[in-house]
């Protein structure tokens, strides 16, 4: 996995440097890393890139040749990013050749997965803050019922001592009775 990374790398540093036929080998290597890994998702990302590198270098059957492959790829692994990545690259190599209604259809698509996924993260967002809400009510919860049970205890407590108290006075008054009882029956 790691060489295939490395290849792309280099694919891409190759582009960077005008040196078209390399970084195409590269990626085609990378391609075939990953295709024998079987990383759909990483294979379409790969054919993503050289479908950038082909229409950056204005050939632009070959580009819509990459992102065919790279959106069979990403739809087969339900990589919806991808998807709609590969959508908005259409629509800008559809308004380069002057395709300007395939351009609409394309953005209109990339437009509809990036709101599908905006929504999706606002709902997991809110879920985590939901979730989030859940566990403090439940921690308030235990804490406001250790403090009862807590203030109970002490009550308990208080009682016993009381009770103690209460047991030793009128054991000492017993006692006291009993001790003046027999000194008169002793006068």
């Amino acid at each position: 996995r790691g060489l295939a990374i490395n290849y792309n790398n280099l694919g891409i540093i190759a582009f960077n440097q005008d040196k078209n036929d390399s970084a195409i080998a590269y990626l085609r290597k990378g391609i075939q890393i990953r295709r024998e890994l079987g990383e759909k998702n990483l294979e379409a990302s790969d054919h993503y890139s050289l479908g950038y590198f082909y229409m950056d270098w204005k050939e632009y059957d070959k580009a819509y040749l990459q992102l065919d492959t790279a959106m069979m790829l990403a739809q087969e692994s339900q990589s919806k990013s991808l998807v709609g990545k590969i959508y908005k690259r259409y629509a800008r190599i559809d308004t380069l050749v002057g395709d300007y209604q395939s351009a609409v259809r394309n953005l209109t698509k990339y437009y509809e997965i990036e709101t599908e996924l905006s929504g999706l993260e606002k709902q997991k967002a809110f879920d985590e803050i939901q979730t989030r809400y859940e566990s403090e009510k439940k921690e308030r919860e235990l804490a406001e019922n250790k403090v009862e049970l807590a203030e109970q205890e002490l009550k308990l407590r208080q009682r016993t001592i009381w009770t103690a108290v209460l047991l030793a006075i009128l054991a000492v008054l017993v006692l006291s009775g009993i001790y003046v009882y027999r000194q008169q029956k002793l006068k």
